[in-house]
């Protein structure tokens, strides 16, 4: 194929020359004839020229006020979180699917004596921001400090399946890490920052990362280029954060041309795009949004009542009028962009028909001719509450919950909405009803792990299983997937879970939630992101101006 489209382009460049000769040999006549056409003067096609990236440049983002700390492992926004990524780095990374990818660590290997050991072989030509070099060490007193801290750390669960982090002095690009289990999610934890420990008392941070901490103030932090990465030195030689005082604040900072490039979870993102100006971008989230069953309600302790529910509701209609089409429809809690996604899986799509025959299954039919379903053995009317959580700047949720109260009320199913407080620290009224099971079915947000770690869902005393759903098979089919030992048995092991998802429905996974990037028409480079992880391969970014 090479070898014949270079031949085409040959026979092109021939034929182009050809006309040129001919039409030089047509206009040319004797200099000193009045009006002939001056050769030096015919202009053939020029090839576009290809944009080159060029060095320089400065992303300007926000952060809020009093969120930044000097500690890394102290995060507690998601502005902090990725003005951290860009700092310090970690074993290793995960890419856009879920899959492993190197990052301080080149290789990796399961130890052949010992299948819950790995051996991590680390880049001998990585530097601090300081000319230290990196060692296995590092990423040893990394862990410990973790440990230390306890579960008040962002991080500790990353690392509580580490039972030993170990080096030979003698090799200090080797490292050993034995976890609690053989599971290949243990090795995908290992994306939690390294840093230099004994530079944490320090007025910046110091990593290994493609940007270093420059200066820090009460209105911004600047982050330069690290010319000595190990990679290569990023395009863009200044990033920027500007502490502004909340998220509306920081969108108009956007449209007053102070901020260049902005995530963001609003929904109304799409009406900042503006030609020759800035571009939207929508990145999907780990924010699972589910519909829970209680079990413990008569009703929902049929699987054709539940599978009836899921037919009955028009996803797409509540994405395209509530969520301004930042959702992207799936039917198992696996994220659809994931290496271990099958969208075979898919069967829940909108269907009125099916959701009547299984409700007739169920025993629940329009006996009297009024529109509701009754219950054809005691012709009780089918009613459900539907518990949701409220928060005052963002009814979202509730508006969600209104649709669906509508789309089952049209299938003859009474819905009874339970608007509830919910606390930012995980209390409220909202959820006390969902510990108590003070509810028929309930909408919920759960942020679900790229490890795919799904116990707290779906084991049967898993701590978000408010639904009280239990079964010993699917108790050992989530186990099975977070300790698949390698990618093949992560896609079995999940197929596995899906088909068992499907078919008994614990609970309706709705949809997955998008964010947005916000950004400038200058920046270029930037095909594809994904949260968490927006400044992946940002060392590939550039500012083009014409």
């Amino acid at each position: 194929m090479k070898n014949a489209r270079s031949h085409r382009l040959a026979a092109a460049a021939v034929a182009l020359l050809m006309l040129a000769a001919q039409a030089l040999g047509c206009t040319q006549t004797d200099p000193g004839q009045t009006g002939s056409p001056d050769p030096s003067t015919l202009v053939l096609p020029t090839p576009t020229p290809q944009v080159v990236p060029l060095s320089g440049g400065e992303l300007t983002m926000y952060m809020l006020r009093n969120a930044m700390s000097a500690d890394p492992l102290d995060v507690n926004t998601e502005e902090v979180l990725s003005l951290y990524s860009l700092v310090c780095e970690s074993l290793v990374e995960l890419d856009e699917s879920g899959m492993l990818a190197p990052c301080l660590s080149s290789a990796w290997q399961r130890s052949e004596t010992d299948a819950n050991t790995w051996i991590f072989t680390l880049r001998d030509n990585v530097t601090w921001h300081s000319g230290e070099a990196f060692t296995a060490a590092d990423v040893a007193s990394t862990v410990e400090l973790i440990r230390e801290r306890g579960a008040d750390c962002y991080f500790y669960p990353y690392i509580e399946d580490i039972i030993s982090c170990s080096y030979d002095a003698g090799e200090p690009y080797t490292l050993r890490i034995t976890f609690a289990h053989s599971g290949l999610s243990a090795v995908k934890k290992l994306v939690f920052p390294i840093v230099k420990t004994d530079s944490l008392e320090g007025e910046s941070p110091i990593g290994t990362g493609p940007y270093a901490v420059v200066s820090v103030s009460d209105e911004s932090v600047r982050l330069d280029a690290n010319d000595a990465w190990w990679r290569r030195a990023p395009y863009i030689t200044t990033v920027r954060y500007l502490v502004r005082d909340s998220e509306e604040i920081a969108l108009n900072s956007l449209s007053a041309g102070q901020l260049n490039f902005m995530p963001t979870s609003v929904l109304y993102s799409g009406s900042y795009r503006e030609e020759g100006r800035l571009n939207v971008m929508d990145v999907l989230t780990q924010n699972m949004e589910v519909l829970l069953f209680n079990r413990d309600s008569g009703p929902l302790r049929s699987v054709d009542v539940r599978r009836a529910i899921a037919f009955s509701i028009d996803r797409s209609q509540i994405i395209s009028y509530v969520y301004m089409n930042k959702a992207h429809e799936c039917d198992v809690p696996i994220a659809p962009d994931s290496y271990a996604y099958d969208g075979s899986y898919k069967v829940y799509d909108y269907n009125r028909n099916q959701a009547i025959v299984l409700f007739d299954a169920a025993g629940y039919s329009d006996t009297d001719g009024d529109g509701k379903l009754e219950n054809v053995s005691t012709g009780t009317e089918l009613t459900l509450r539907l518990l949701v959580n409220t928060v005052r700047e963002n009814t979202i949720r509730v508006d969600a919950a209104r649709y669906i109260a509508d789309q089952l009320a049209e299938i003859g199913v009474t819905v009874e909405i339970v608007e509830a407080e919910y606390e930012a620290d995980g209390g409220g009224e909202y959820a006390r009803m969902l510990r108590d099971g003070e509810f028929d079915i309930a909408l919920m947000g759960v942020n679900t792990p790229r490890y795919l770690d799904l116990r707290a869902v779906l084991s049967s005393d898993g701590e978000l299983n408010y639904g009280g759903y239990a079964s010993q098979e699917m108790d050992e089919l989530v186990d099975a997937l977070y300790l698949a030992q390698d990618d093949a048995q992560v896609r079995s092991a999940a197929a596995l879970l899906m088909e068992k998802f499907t078919d008994e429905l614990p609970f309706m996974v709705m949809y997955f939630r998008m964010n947005s990037i916000i950004y400038t028409d200058q920046l270029m480079g930037l095909n594809a992101a994904r949260k968490p992880d927006i400044l992946r391969n940002i060392e590939n970014w550039y500012m083009y101006a014409e």
